[in-house]
């Protein structure tokens, strides 16, 4: 079943699973949040100049969007709980899942994703 554009990941931490989800709605939340366009950002992390600071905001507005989406928790995710998360499994597992879940949106094609012919 097509999605649309969205990109989803798991970070798991001392047996609790982390949910991330971005679509494009996430990544303009990730722009006003760190100033910076995601374009930027993907940039910068293909050459391993991406800051400790926006790839936490990153991992915040994805955990953030997944809470919406799946109702996980009343409570809104923030920048400290991201931190804390990298802390727990790593900033290289964080920005990998992050990154490939971003890409998913960043190339999603309606007519080359989609399970049938356009509408």
């Amino acid at each position: 079943m097509a999605t649309g554009a969205r990109g989803e990941g798991r970070l798991e931490a001392d047996g609790e699973v982390f949910t991330i989800l971005y679509t494009n709605r996430a990544l303009a939340d990730a722009e006003v949040a760190t100033g910076k366009s995601i374009m930027g950002m993907v940039s910068a992390f293909q050459r391993d100049v991406i800051s400790i600071r926006d790839m936490a905001e990153l991992l915040a507005v994805g955990l953030e969007h997944s809470r919406r989406e799946t109702r996980s928790r009343p409570k809104t995710y923030k920048v400290d709980e991201a931190y804390e998360l990298m802390d727990r499994v790593g900033f290289g597992s964080v920005a990998l899942v992050v990154m490939e879940a971003i890409a998913a949106v960043l190339m999603f094609d309606r007519d080359k994703d989609s399970d049938g012919p356009p509408a």
